[in-house]
């Protein structure tokens, strides 16, 4: 018997999920943002922080219909340098399908926005190992597996 390993980019990952008949994840996208720091939880929820520009005027976020009630839960948007907290409202939200798309005017600042929220996510799940040798000295091994399904790239 052998063991083959392989990889699979986010892109091909998907492929496979599609063709084995498992949806695609369905995430908050938010392409006017650049992506900050990302607190995983290992039940699968997740702190996102995101940065804006205040010169845009509006920002448009498209949320899965299944998760906007938790979503404007924890939304905030913040001045990055002041932590001054602006207030956050929106129209009633056209539905495109399984997503909600939210306009939100942003006020204005003198420098970027800080978006935070926290949202159904990838989650970790670490997994461990421990190995005797002959002299039956232990060594730990130790892994933590990342399921990603934001759609984003992460550095």
């Amino acid at each position: 018997m052998t063991t083959q390993r392989f990889a699979l980019g986010l892109a091909g990952l998907l492929g496979l999920l599609a063709s084995t008949g498992c949806a695609t994840p369905k995430i908050v996208e938010a392409p006017q943002t650049t992506l900050g720091s990302i607190v995983i939880y290992k039940n699968g929820v997740a702190y996102f922080e995101r940065y804006a520009d205040p010169k845009d005027k509006t920002l448009t976020l498209r949320v899965p219909v299944d998760r906007v009630d938790d979503f404007l839960k924890s939304l905030s948007i913040v001045d990055e340098k002041t932590g001054e907290p602006f207030p956050i409202s929106y129209p009633t939200a056209q539905n495109h399908g399984d997503y909600v798309d939210m306009t939100i005017p942003l006020p204005d600042a003198p420098g970027r926005l800080k978006i935070t929220y926290v949202t159904e996510s990838p989650s970790w799940k670490p997994s461990y190992r421990i190995v005797l040798d002959d002299g039956g000295k232990a060594r730990l091994q130790g892994w933590a597996v990342v399921d990603n399904t934001s759609g984003e790239d992460w550095k």
